[in-house]
């Protein structure tokens, strides 16, 4: 709604200026703000969709979750090869590949529910195109 989108605009310029007050201090601290305005700005968001289809945040973490845990698993992995001692570009193509591979292994693994939904999307628009 209307209201969100005000909400989310005055967090979002509050925080180019909160960013730039604190960029003296370090980045750290502005990666922090960050965080926070953005926590913030989600927890408003999800308030109003309450209110609107009572969709609840237990309901949304649920969603959410299986698909992070696989970001999670797969950042840790795409991180570890950042390790390897590789030319730039070499080190991306890698580390994108086995990103996109270990993410679908694990999603197909976990029978992430997003993932399926994503497929059968992508299916469905593929056969589509054939006709």
């Amino acid at each position: 709604t209307m209201y969100i989108e005000l909400i989310r605009s005055l967090l979002m310029v509050s925080g180019i200026i909160l960013v730039a007050i604190i960029f003296k201090m370090g980045l750290i601290y502005v990666l922090l703000a960050n965080l926070l305005i953005s926590i913030f700005v989600a927890l408003q968001a999800q308030f109003e969709v309450y209110k609107l289809i009572s969709y609840s945040i237990r309901e949304l973490v649920e969603d959410i979750f299986p698909s992070l845990m696989l970001s999670l698993i797969m950042l840790v992995i795409v991180y570890s090869e950042s390790l390897l001692s590789l030319g730039r570009v070499s080190q991306l193509v890698i580390q994108i590949f086995t990103g996109l591979v270990v993410y679908v292994a694990l999603s197909i693994i976990a029978r992430n529910k997003n993932f399926i939904i994503l497929v059968d999307f992508l299916k469905q628009k593929f056969s589509q195109w054939k006709h």
